[in-house]
């Protein structure tokens, strides 16, 4: 077993990646720090690779569309428990990192393209759960927009503008598993349940899309 650093300690480290934050600004980011600080400890005193999380990660977002093909509440709750999960994971796999100073540029393109792929996974569910597939579609197409722009303005130099829109990745697993959530507590209107889900993820993709690129737009032609 190795000894793994404190929670300030890793708190430092994470916010060397993310744009310095500091504690206290805001009490849910503390809150969840604190969570996935405590699920990452065991990881990193075993030093687990954080490849090896985010891998796991990907196995356990991809089984979400297995799961809630059956159509019943209880597939329903578990697809929702399992979406949660895996964004979870996806903070733990960065944690590892950080606590095992073994952050790494593949495990960036790594962790983001498994956020790409569990997030196809979960509008997979949605659609086999009776959202329409054009809804499920623009809510696919809206957040590859935005992460694209995100990865393109990376790519120009933009790595210290941190963008924040109202579509992040926690709202659309929040979204989603709400939507199975409801599904779950009125099966007769399952369909209209998950169908809001995907409606409030490509509603709020399309607004965080617009953000993204007045951002990104503002920092290019500002004057340097």
């Amino acid at each position: 077993m190795r000894p793994v650093p404190s929670f300030e300690a890793y708190v430092q480290g994470w916010s060397q990646l993310h744009g310095g934050y500091q504690r206290g600004r805001s009490r849910v980011v503390d809150a969840y720090l604190r969570v996935v600080y405590v699920l990452a400890r065991p990881f990193a005193a075993v030093a687990a690779s954080p490849d090896l999380v985010t891998t796991l990660g990907l196995l356990v977002g991809v089984s979400v569309p297995f799961i809630t093909d059956a159509q019943s509440p209880l597939a329903w709750l578990v697809g929702a428990a399992i979406v949660v999960a895996s964004g979870v994971i996806d903070g733990v796999d960065g944690a590892v990192a950080v606590l095992s100073a073994k952050t790494s540029r593949w495990g960036h393109v790594a962790d983001s393209l498994v956020d790409r792929l569990v997030e196809v996974a979960m509008l997979i569910a949605l659609h086999r759960s009776g959202a329409p597939a054009q809804v499920v579609l623009l809510a696919g197409v809206m957040t590859g927009c935005q992460e694209y722009a995100r990865a393109r303005a990376a790519g120009v130099g933009l790595t210290a503008i941190t963008v924040v829109t109202v579509s992040e990745r926690p709202t659309r697993i929040i979204a989603t598993a709400l939507g199975f959530v409801g599904a779950a507590v009125m099966p007769p209107h399952s369909a209209e349940a998950v169908t809001f889900a995907a409606a409030a993820w490509a509603g709020l993709g399309v607004i965080g899309l617009v953000q993204m690129i007045v951002t990104v737009r503002r920092a290019l032609m500002s004057p340097q």
